[in-house]
């Protein structure tokens, strides 16, 4: 357990960071994307505390996710501000495994972020107006290994090990905004076509950084 993070089990009336605990699918790819973006100096907000679960690589699954969560919430004195994040993807979970998970999340007062098809379209919305491309080129963005592609070619390089995000951050607010867009039916529990509800997470961190030039 981080040093840091074990202070929050202390309680809460006597701190006054606002806690966001992410349980994310990928080992690697969101685990650096959103530590990254803990540390980047200019969304830094020293009232605001992150901490990004690193999955048990033999329990990936969306059930396996929310048990960590489970976990956390109850070694942790909670405030009512605190939130706890899933950040999981469309392309490898049948819907039946995603309604019950959504359904539990929202019982749970838990918030969940899908990606459809993969968090590398959340990514590659930095770098491209995909809302902006034909129905035939959206259809391509559909597939994970086009998006790995792209970011590639857009990026001059792109190793979903270690992505480099200080080329990411800077248009934060463009992949926002384009995500935005393609969520053309925010009432559903996630994007049923392409789309990721990434953005309502990084959203709402950067509203809490009220110095953030991006905004």
């Amino acid at each position: 357990m981080p040093p840091v993070l074990r202070e929050f089990k202390r309680s809460s009336e006597f701190r006054d960071s606002q806690l966001f605990i992410i349980a994310t699918e990928g080992q690697k790819t969101e685990h650096k994307y959103f530590n990254d973006f803990y540390s980047y100096p200019l969304f830094r907000n020293p009232r605001i505390y992150i901490h990004v679960i690193r999955r048990i690589k033999s329990a990936s699954s969306p059930v396996h996710i929310l048990a960590e969560l489970d976990k956390i919430k109850s070694e942790y004195k909670w405030r009512q501000d605190d939130e706890l994040w899933m950040v999981v993807d469309k392309d490898a979970w049948k819907a039946k495994h995603l309604s019950t998970v959504a359904r539990l999340c929202n019982q749970k007062n838990y918030f969940l972020a899908v990606s459809n098809p993969c968090f590398e379209l959340w990514l590659l919305l930095h770098v491209k107006d995909i809302p902006k491309c034909s129905p035939s080129d959206q259809k391509l963005h559909t597939k994970k290994q086009y998006l790995i592609a792209e970011l590639k070619r857009i990026l001059r390089g792109y190793n979903k090990n270690n992505p480099d995000t200080d080329k990411l951050f800077p248009t934060i607010r463009l992949a926002i905004d384009r995500a935005r867009i393609l969520d053309t039916n925010p009432l559903d529990r996630w994007p049923q076509t392409l789309g990721t509800r990434v953005y309502l997470l990084t959203s709402k961190l950067l509203t809490l950084c009220p110095k953030c030039p991006h905004q």
